[in-house]
């Protein structure tokens, strides 16, 4: 038995986690309003893996889109060694 997975985020993908963002669907991982076409252009330039961030779906053992995790470098403390990733997680409905 297959099991859930993470795997680069595919065009078809994006439809999906665009709707998923929204105060109503997801109260808990919505930081306001954010420019329609940003995600598009970043998947367009470097299919969300980008240094120092990066975006990955959840694939369930169907196959089919569960979420997506994605992470961004944050600061901690001075120079290079004080850089940590924030990790997060969405789930679809």
């Amino acid at each position: 038995m297959a099991g859930v997975r993470l795997r680069p985020i595919r065009e078809d993908d994006l439809a999906a986690l665009e709707q998923g963002e929204s105060r109503a669907v997801d109260p808990w991982n919505w930081f306001g309003f954010t420019p329609g076409a940003g995600r598009r252009r970043r998947f367009a330039e470097n299919g969300l893996l980008g240094d120092g961030t990066g975006t990955l779906a959840v694939e369930a053992p169907g196959g089919e889109l569960a979420g997506s995790v994605s992470w961004h470098t944050v600061q901690h403390g001075p120079g290079t060694a004080g850089a940590a990733l924030n990790i997060g997680i969405s789930l679809l409905p």
